[in-house]
Parts: structure tokens; C-alpha cells; sequence
């Protein structure tokens, strides 16, 4: 009667083991499954600059309409910035010329590389708010440099 297995238990259980890694081992993704847009050969440097900046698939049908739009659009949002960006800063504990840059630097920055033509981008109140309580409880405060390091 009973037959002697021919391999010992814990075999079995060491070759199942593998063979399950075996079937669940997933393929490391490869640049062009990822991002097969920008791995093409097809794609000419042309495209991949309007691509790449967005603004200039825009200026393409930019009109003088549009463009006292912005002006106007642009003035309101300056305006509303450069305060509400000083108030910021002083709110993180930095001085207020960081609050400026922070401010209108991304949106100069969003201008050129954003896909939203709708949108405002810069610091808020409870960003700042953190920002100004960490560098407070990190000790900083008596030197202006270490509190804009710290707090960039």
C-alpha cells in the first residue's frame, strides 16, 4: 500500500511558493507605456514645444477681445494679490517682499506652463498660518535669513 512521496512536504510547499511569485511577479513598466506621447519618434520638436507650453497652442487664436479681457482680468487679480501676498507673509512670519514673490511669481510661471486659462494660483491663509506657527516652534525668529530659509 501506501506509497513514500517522492518529494518531502516542505518542498512542495517551497516549490508553491514559487510558483505563485512566479504568476504575481508584475513587468516593471517600460518609459513608452508610461509616457508613450513623449517617446515617440513621431512626435516632431515642434509639437513637443507646444506640448510642453500650452500658452503657445493658445496664442494661436488670441484676439484683441480676448486680450483686453486679460488686461482687465489681469489688473484685478494684481490688485487683489499684492496686498492679500504681503498679509501672507507676515502671517508666516517673513518679510513681506517673500509674500510678493510668492504671490505673482506662480501665476507668471502658470501663465506659460498651465492648462487652465480659469485659474489663480499663490499662497493661502492657512498654508501661511503652519508655515508661520512651524518656524515659531522651530525656534527661529531672531534672524530674517534662517525664518525665509525655514520657511521656504
Amino acid at each position: 500500500g501506501d506509497r513514500e512521496p517522492l518529494f518531502p512536504p516542505e518542498m512542495l510547499r517551497l516549490r508553491t511558493e514559487l510558483n505563485l511569485l512566479q504568476e504575481f511577479e508584475e513587468e516593471v513598466p517600460s518609459a513608452n507605456s508610461v509616457f508613450p506621447s513623449l517617446c515617440t519618434c513621431s512626435t516632431s520638436p515642434l509639437q513637443l514645444l507646444v506640448q510642453s507650453f500650452p500658452i503657445l497652442e493658445r496664442l494661436r487664436t488670441y484676439s484683441v477681445g480676448i486680450m483686453k479681457s486679460d488686461l482687465v482680468a489681469g489688473i484685478t487679480i494684481g490688485v487683489f494679490v499684492i496686498p492679500q501676498g504681503m498679509a501672507y507673509a507676515l502671517l508666516a512670519g517673513i518679510p513681506v517682499q517673500y509674500g510678493l514673490y510668492s504671490s505673482l511669481t506662480p501665476s507668471l510661471v502658470y501663465t506659460l506652463l498651465g492648462t487652465s486659462r480659469h485659474m489663480h494660483i499663490g499662497p493661502f491663509a492657512l498654508v501661511s498660518l503652519m508655515v508661520g506657527d512651524s518656524i515659531e516652534e522651530m525656534g527661529f525668529g531672531e534672524d530674517e535669513d534662517e525664518d525665509v530659509a525655514a520657511a521656504i
